[in-house]
């Protein structure tokens, strides 16, 4: 229980001052680590990619409004579009974009798209290696290894074997 109250004491003492930004932004890297340590082993969704990439974006976002912000900054546009930034990097850019905007976009756009968009939808899941394209590689995978090419010597001979 210390622990606990430990890590929420810079919280409560930047609200008791009167710094509702720097409160808030520190009660954000407390919920994430709160949300990492206890809640994390019982619950399947931040176990997974998404979820992970979800609590690094929120953890690293905050963390990164935290120098400016307690050296005196006010809140802006700005200060959140740096911490969205810096969070999204620390997140894996591209798969944090992957896990938490294309994979539930494609789930919405399978099941109410028109049949015309199937090639469309492919190469999306292609783009973003969702199940269905990491199960075909790993189908290729598997009939090259058990059929690996004899490469240009099966093929056309090798110089040896002129005549």
């Amino acid at each position: 229980m210390g622990d606990f109250l430990e890590l929420l004491a810079p919280v409560f003492d930047a609200f008791k001052g009167g710094d509702y930004a720097l409160g808030t932004v520190l009660g954000i890297v407390a919920l994430v680590a709160l949300a990492t340590r206890y809640v994390k082993p019982h619950v399947k969704f931040l176990q997974g990619d998404a979820g992970t990439s979800l609590l690094v974006l929120l953890g690293s976002g905050a963390i990164a409004m935290l120098s400016p912000l307690a050296g005196g900054a006010a809140m802006s546009f700005g200060l959140l579009w740096m911490g969205v930034k810096t969070g999204a990097l620390a997140a894996g850019g591209f798969k944090m974009a992957k896990e938490l905007i294309a994979k539930p976009l494609l789930k919405l756009l399978k099941r109410f798209a028109p049949k015309w968009s199937k090639p469309l939808i492919m190469l999306l899941e292609w783009v973003f290696g969702t199940k269905a394209t990491v199960k075909a590689e790993k189908a290729g995978t598997e009939a090259v290894a058990a059929k690996p090419s004899t490469g240009a010597a099966g093929v056309v001979g090798s110089p040896n074997d002129l005549p």
